[in-house]
């Protein structure tokens, strides 16, 4: 099992144990990036949208954090 394959068991296991929201947008962030370098880029932008609808309900519209995760989508 190659690195990446830990680090998204491991992200998957955080996501589903935590109830905080900005934890949730963190490994959100994360399993996108995880996603995107194993060329998954559809699962990523999944990902990355997870974490938008997570900081859209919780920071104003133009919080800097929202932007970060704009970026990571239009990457792909």
């Amino acid at each position: 099992m190659g690195q990446f394959e830990k680090a998204q068991q491991v992200y998957e296991v955080m996501l589903n144990q935590t109830t905080d929201d900005r934890e949730k947008t963190f490994i959100c962030n994360e399993l996108g990036g995880i996603e995107d370098n194993k060329g998954e880029y559809k699962k990523g932008i999944l990902f990355y949208e997870r974490s938008l609808e997570i900081y859209q309900k919780n920071l104003p519209p133009n919080h800097f954090d929202l932007a970060n995760v704009t970026n990571f989508e239009g990457r792909e």
